[in-house]
């Protein structure tokens, strides 16, 4: 419950970093604990559920749109990829 905490923590500090940047933070986050799943991480084993929430989480028309959205600012064409600093 500690890192489901500290990540959700870091993702307000995130939003309130980057609130005057639009289309400069994402965050893709599948919510176990609203689907009713707590996945402990010694239990890996269970990598189909894992699999079929995620699956479940990538179809939802709300996080294609943010996918869609994400990929155009990181698509190497205008308008966007000279407003974008990319760092590693």
């Amino acid at each position: 419950m500690e890192i489901a905490i500290d990540s959700e923590n870091t993702h307000r500090h995130m939003l309130y970093l980057f609130k005057s940047l639009p289309n400069i933070y994402f965050r893709l986050n599948v919510k176990w604990e609203a689907q009713g799943l707590r996945i402990k991480l010694s239990e890996w084993e269970e990598v189909g559920n894992v699999e079929a929430r995620t699956r479940e989480y990538l179809g939802r028309r709300e996080v294609n749109e943010q996918l869609a959205l994400l990929m155009k600012v990181m698509s190497p064409e205008p308008p966007y990829s000279d407003q974008v600093a990319y760092t590693m």
